[in-house]
């Protein structure tokens, strides 16, 4: 069974039945729609994702293993970072690296955030005593705030490793797409309730401070 058979089994099992005098989507066909509305529709995400469902993406030895283990999740992540709308950030990154992700998907995305903001960010990091693995909490904290401000939300792609997948939609996608589950353990989540403690002790605000476990939706959805 070729990669391609393998992501059309997964996702007819994993698609809820249409309802009773409604047109079935084609498999794989949900997926798409959704990495083209994540993606604000930018059409080089939809022409990746068709790249990475046609098996051609099996090869990328950084996606390879969690598109095979979760399609779903390894497509959406694969589209987003080939048009630049994916920050992948690792636990233990430093505030200026952090800050400089977030600058470059929000320029993708359009939510301004000028350098003199930027700049005072990495200061007001490197000031706050933060330990070895905060900096990425407290750079993210300030980046929802600056988001929310202009009617963006950043979202993350939870794959249960040490590495977050950020990206900025509207608050109107963010609502549709905010803890729906992908499978295999994996979804996309607001990450606010990662980094409540941090929050709690710098005086950021969180509008979603709860594990996000009994907020999960099925995919796909109606969209």
């Amino acid at each position: 069974m070729n990669f391609f058979q393998r992501l059309l089994n997964t996702f007819s099992k994993s698609d809820p039945l249409p309802a009773q005098g409604r047109p079935s989507t084609p498999p794989g066909e949900s997926l798409l729609q959704g990495v083209y509305e994540l993606s604000l529709g930018n059409p080089l995400a939809k022409e990746a994702a068709e790249y990475a469902l046609s098996g051609q993406a099996s090869g990328e030895e950084d996606f390879h293993d969690l598109m095979t283990y979760c399609p779903k999740a390894g497509v959406i992540c694969y589209a987003l970072e080939k048009c630049g709308l994916l920050a992948r950030v690792d636990w233990a990154e430093e505030a200026s690296e952090v800050v400089q992700w977030f600058e470059e998907i929000f320029e993708r995305a359009g939510v301004v955030w000028s350098k003199d903001e930027s700049n005072d960010l990495v200061e007001k990091a490197n000031k706050a005593g933060l330990k070895r693995g905060e900096a990425v909490g407290f750079v993210y904290l300030a980046a929802q705030s600056r988001a929310s401000q202009v009617g963006f939300e950043i979202l993350d792609i939870n794959t249960g490793s040490d590495q977050h997948a950020f990206f900025a939609v509207p608050k109107a996608t963010a609502a549709k797409w905010r803890f729906v589950d992908l499978g295999q353990g994996m979804r996309i989540e607001n990450p606010d309730w990662q980094f409540k403690e941090l929050a709690n002790a710098h005086g950021f605000e969180l509008a979603y401070p709860a594990h996000p476990k009994k907020s999960l939706r099925l995919f796909p959805l109606d969209l």
